[in-house]
């Protein structure tokens, strides 16, 4: 498969009991059905490289790299972490996180509880 924002190829890796597709160029990841809600119930964390581009990924829309373009991703936002921007191929189901994405996704800190705190005040 190739990457879906820079078009370099995906290499298999290992997450714990997970095995997903990433790319080694921008390091965002692919994650068949299923793969990213296993990986989040692992306590592991530090699974990819941030990247010092990765915000221009999150503007890019691109065809599913499972589906070969058949169905085109559409970016929606963790609901827990409204900050993450995540592709997903309504055809395959599959999800594209860019590089740094899943670290960001998988972290638990105090500050973002309290950002979430302060929020539910405000609303």
């Amino acid at each position: 498969m190739q990457c879906p924002k820079c078009q370099k190829e995906l290499k298999r890796q290992q997450f714990g009991d997970v095995e997903v597709d990433q790319c080694l160029s921008c390091q965002g990841i692919w994650f068949d059905l299923g793969e990213l809600p296993t990986l989040r119930q692992q306590k592991n964390t530090n699974y990819s490289k941030s990247s010092a581009d990765t915000n221009i990924y999150d503007v890019m829309s691109a065809p599913c790299p499972r589906c070969g373009g058949e169905g085109h991703m559409t970016r929606v936002h963790d609901l827990k972490r409204p900050d993450i921007v995540m592709d997903t191929c309504s055809v395959c189901y599959g999800i594209w996180l860019d590089g740094g994405e899943l670290d960001k996704l998988t972290e638990s800190s105090i500050g973002l509880s309290f950002k979430a705190f302060v929020q539910d005040l405000v609303d």
